[in-house]
């Protein structure tokens, strides 16, 4: 018997990796970050149920942050780090679970993700920089 569902824990997943973002990479993304970022995003991936134009929106996003790791473009590093990284899962693990149904008529599928994305993503990004701020 299990300890924890697995929507659970995907949700705790996703919420660790935002706070080990706004904790631990709060000045710096390191390319390690993005690397671990991404293999977890493309094991994720494969695990979730999207329409294809989500899911070649998001390979996408995901070829782009292993070349960013790869070739080392520490000037995109913000955009495949723990932070933003974490709001997609966040994202993905409640759309999968279809609590985002309410956003379908304005702007459908990948138009939910997108949009709880970026709005979870704006919000982890600011309680990122007044913790930074506090710290420093």
């Amino acid at each position: 018997m299990p300890y924890i569902e697995a929507t659970g824990a995907q949700v705790l997943t996703a919420l660790v990796d935002i706070g080990y973002g706004i904790g631990i990479e709060k000045h710096y993304v390191s390319w390690t970050s993005v690397a671990l970022n991404m293999a977890n995003f493309a094991i994720s991936l494969a695990a979730v149920t999207l329409p294809p134009a989500a899911f070649a929106l998001l390979f996408g996003y995901g070829i782009l942050g292993a070349l960013t790791a790869y070739k080392h473009w520490g000037e995109l590093y913000i955009l495949f780090g723990s932070k933003t990284f974490g709001s997609l899962m966040l994202a993905l693990v409640v759309k999968e679970f279809g609590y985002l149904r309410w956003l379908s008529p304005w702007f459908g599928d990948v138009g939910q993700i997108l949009i709880f994305w970026l709005g979870v993503a704006l919000i982890v990004h600011a309680v990122g920089e007044q913790y930074a701020g506090e710290i420093s």
